[in-house]
Parts: structure tokens; sequence; C-alpha cells
């Protein structure tokens, strides 16, 4: 199996992470995390009450994706994996492999690229 810039973690948790690194985000973050824990539990939220700067975040269109993307673990799935696997990506990709590691899935062989 070759995976590709994986996510190792839910992607909600490493969407908070990226919202929270950036300062200028501050005032966002309420309501930025609560869009995330409504999709997460799988809920819609009304995009047209978000602040527009959230709006390219959680469009109406995308919605049904982030809820379903959002309530993967991809650690959880990997470890049920027991075929030989290489994880390639760049090494500057911040959040997307942490938790796909040897004690996650031991079978695995990663392969950064610059």
């Amino acid at each position: 199996m070759i995976l590709v810039a994986t996510a190792g973690r839910p992607l909600g948790a490493v969407l908070k992470e990226q919202l929270r690194a950036n300062p200028a985000n501050t005032a966002l973050l309420p309501q930025a995390n609560a869009a995330i824990d409504a999709h997460t539990a799988g809920r819609l939220v009304a995009a047209d009450q978000l602040d527009p700067s959230l709006a390219g975040l959680f469009p109406d269109a995308v919605q049904g994706f982030l809820i379903s993307a959002f309530a993967l673990d991809p650690a959880d799935l990997i470890s049920e994996i027991k075929l030989p696997a290489l994880r390639a990506q760049s090494g500057e990709e911040d959040g997307l492999d942490t938790g796909l590691n040897r004690s996650v899935m031991p079978t695995s062989r990663p392969l950064l690229a610059p």
C-alpha cells in the first residue's frame, strides 16, 4: 500500500491546530472550533451565519465531505491494515503524517521528499 501525504490524525484536530498556530485567527477560533466540532459530530453548520473569513473553510457545498472526513481517525483505520506500506510526504507538510508511525503501522516505511 502506498500512502501519499496521508493524515495521521483526525482532520478536525489538524485544522484546529493549524488555525490556532496563526495569531491572526484568535478572534475566529471559537466560531471555527464550534464548526469543526459540529462537523465531527455529524451536524451541518449555517455557513451564512459564520464570519466571512471562515466561508472558504466551511461552504455549504463541502459540508457533507467535511462531516465524513472529520468522523475518521486515520491512525485507527490504518492500524487495521496488515500489508506493507510506504508513506510518502513532503518534509514540510505539518500535521499530515503525525500519528502514522511504527507504533501505529509497524510494517510501514517513511519516504520524505524535500
